[in-house]
């Protein structure tokens, strides 16, 4: 129905006399959606096809467990709460102590269990060794959906990395940080000029 509605439609363009311009416009924008209909509906077909598979997918299982839970008690726990929100939340606490312990952070995190890094390299280099805990993220699910890139298993994210490492990653944004920069302070003078 389609292509015969596009046949038509490229008949009555071919029969338009030429001293009526407006006659013509009119038909040559039905043309030009037509043909964009005509190439749109099939690419988003080709796109979205292996969406109703990829939202069924679950993680896999494999999740990487520590035996021993090393959390701190709840003196410390109540302590690291208060000292957290003296700082005006959890990210600016963060801030503080790799200020003050460096890159990696392993000791007076509220949670068990956990290293916070803040070194590309080592980001990197570990980037493979495990799947993320999923229930850590569950939060995102309304918001992303129930496969969102977070809970990926590591190999599906290393092939995202791969894709979106060329023009998003550590070494390109190191690169292009001037430019951003500009690009930024650009916006800045703008947005104070309509003020």
């Amino acid at each position: 129905m389609f292509l015969l509605i596009m046949i038509s439609c490229v008949q009555n363009y071919n029969e338009i006399p030429n001293n009526k311009p407006d006659y013509n416009d009119d038909y040559y924008n039905q043309f030009m959606i037509v043909i964009s209909l005509f190439l749109i509906i099939p690419s988003l077909y080709f796109l979205y096809r292996n969406s109703p598979r990829l939202l069924n997918v679950t993680p896999k299982e494999n999740v990487i467990t520590v035996d021993k839970e090393i959390s701190p008690n709840e003196n410390e726990k109540n302590e690291i709460f208060s000292e957290m929100s003296l700082c005006g939340g959890f990210i600016p606490y963060l801030r503080k102590l790799h200020k003050n312990q460096g890159n990696n952070v392993t000791s007076d995190l509220p949670y068990p269990n956990t290293i916070s890094a803040v070194d590309p390299m080592i980001v990197k280099a570990t980037l493979q060794v495990g799947d993320r805990p999923i229930e850590l993220f569950k939060f995102l699910e309304p918001f992303l959906g129930n496969d969102n890139l977070q809970i990926h298993d590591s190999k599906r994210a290393a092939k995202f990395r791969k894709v979106v490492g060329s023009c998003l990653g550590h070494d390109v944004i190191v690169v292009k940080y001037p430019t951003l920069r500009n690009l930024a302070l650009e916006f800045i003078e703008r947005w104070e000029k309509l003020k």
